[in-house]
């Protein structure tokens, strides 16, 4: 299989001129801190590059809004599939975008007439995608069977460039790469996260965590530090330092089992979506409590509808101290939530200063 990718700055798409298709747009609600819109199509999960650009993937294939203006119609690359789309990734500035459909991951350029302009098929169900932070055409991928492998779309072939090993039974349901260390990649598998050096891949990975009585399901690194968040089935969020990963810094029982999780891109808080609680996404903030952890205290939520459910969120950065959280609502619905820092008592609440590596409050 050979591809001809072009890997040009997608950020011209901002001004692209496209056919509009008058049947994607719905109902338009708005105040002057959210904006909820309706498509009259359906999505399973959604990604935001770093120049504004929204990608909803669902079985009809990929949905493109530019959040500047989420009003208009989208730019459409249908491709129909019988199988369930979980996840989509940017990659960067490129043009690239992944996503998953059922056993496959699908590759598409925003500048290209033809899409999907690749296929990687797998023996199982996809269940987390990421691309490289240092090598635009590589692509990390993980199996429910946890299998977990690097793609690498210039060389267009069906076969992965790296294998990781998996001890079966085995299971997998989140790949990502360190954005501190573009050598590392996290895998959460078996109920903990294996973390890899791909320049050294042994028998072993070179940092677990986690214990086999655990059920990690989803993580996150930490933007700035050496640190990863995790959530669990059991309804526990631990925070962890990668350097001591013998036990985790700091562990906080939710109500409900923690579907998502995710760092804020400003302050030290994280957000978490949690099952049982569709409409909710809530807000917290980590606090220093001795040498050795940290705590975790609610300080805000964010409610949809009664009777919405939140399928899946994204940071989104509006420049400067401004930011917005991008949700996908009952399958066919966006929500944009204004999150300004700089004069929200939020950004205070979650405000700290680094010293030696060790957050102070």
């Amino acid at each position: 299989m050979t591809s001809n990718h072009n890997f040009r700055d997608s950020s011209a798409l901002c001004h692209r001129n496209v056919t509009h298709n008058s049947n994607t747009i719905g109902n338009i609600r708005s105040n002057s801190e959210n904006i909820r819109i309706k498509y009259n199509f359906t999505a399973n999960a959604i990604d935001i590059s770093s120049n504004s650009l929204a990608a909803l993937a669902g079985s009809g294939g990929l949905h493109i809004i530019q959040l500047h203006s989420p009003f208009v119609p989208t730019i459409n690359m249908f491709h129909h599939t019988g199988s369930t789309v979980s996840h989509v990734k940017f990659h960067g500035n490129s043009s690239l975008i992944a996503s998953t459909s059922g056993s496959c991951v699908l590759l598409y350029d925003l500048l290209s007439s033809r899409n999907p302009t690749l296929a990687f098929p797998s023996n199982d169900n996809v269940t987390g995608i990421s691309w490289s932070p240092s090598d635009e055409s590589v692509l990390a991928v993980c199996l429910r069977n946890g299998n977990s492998v690097l793609y690498d779309a210039r060389i267009g072939s069906e076969s992965p460039i790296l294998n990781f090993p998996v001890c079966q039974p085995s299971t997998a349901s989140q790949v990502e790469w360190n954005p501190s260390n573009t050598h590392e990649i996290a895998i959460v598998q078996n109920g903990g996260v294996n973390i890899w050096d791909t320049r050294q891949v042994h028998t072993q990975p070179s940092v677990r965590l986690g214990d086999p009585h655990q059920l990690i399901n989803r993580m996150d690194w930490h933007p700035r530090a050496y640190q990863v968040i995790t959530c669990s089935e059991d309804a526990l969020v631990q925070l962890w330092d990668v350097m001591q990963p013998i036990s985790s810094r700091g562990c906080i029982s939710i109500s409900s089992p923690v579907t998502d999780i995710a760092y804020t891109p400003f302050g030290n808080g994280f957000l978490t979506k949690a099952m049982g609680e569709g409409s909710y996404l809530r807000l917290w903030k980590i606090g220093f409590q001795d040498t050795d952890s940290y705590s975790a205290k609610q300080i805000h939520f964010f409610k949809e509808n009664r009777k919405d459910v939140i399928d899946a969120f994204a940071w989104r950065s509006l420049g400067g101290n401004k930011f917005q959280i991008v949700s996908l609502i009952n399958h066919n619905e966006l929500s944009l939530r204004n999150v300004d820092p700089q004069h929200d008592s939020i950004h205070r609440r979650l405000q700290y200063r680094a010293l030696d590596g060790i957050y102070q409050y």
